[in-house]
């Protein structure tokens, strides 16, 4: 697990600009609708959002600010963030 600095604003309100994320690269890691996600995009930009839906054409995330989803075939590299840092505060996201 590693912690990496957050910005921007897409999964306002739960990441402020101050937090940083806690995330699990597990090769084995098993992924579910509501998790937080870490993947690169087609332009090779590491973006954090949550999974929505999984069907047969791929995986569809979407910032919590957003208003719409993106499909992503292909997740790899990808981590599931497990926990978000604020100050000295850790909140984590799921058991």
């Amino acid at each position: 697990i590693v912690q990496i600095p957050f910005s921007g604003h897409s999964m306002d309100p739960i990441f402020k600009k101050t937090s940083s994320v806690w995330v699990d690269f597990s090769k084995d890691l098993k992924v579910d609708v509501g998790d937080v996600l870490l993947f690169r995009d087609l332009t090779n930009e590491w973006i954090c959002h949550r999974l929505i839906w999984i069907d047969k054409d791929g995986y569809w995330l979407k910032g919590d600010a957003n208003t719409q989803a993106e499909l992503i075939k292909d997740l790899q590299p990808w981590g599931r963030v497990s926990s978000i840092q604020r100050g000295e505060r850790r909140i984590a996201l799921r058991n």
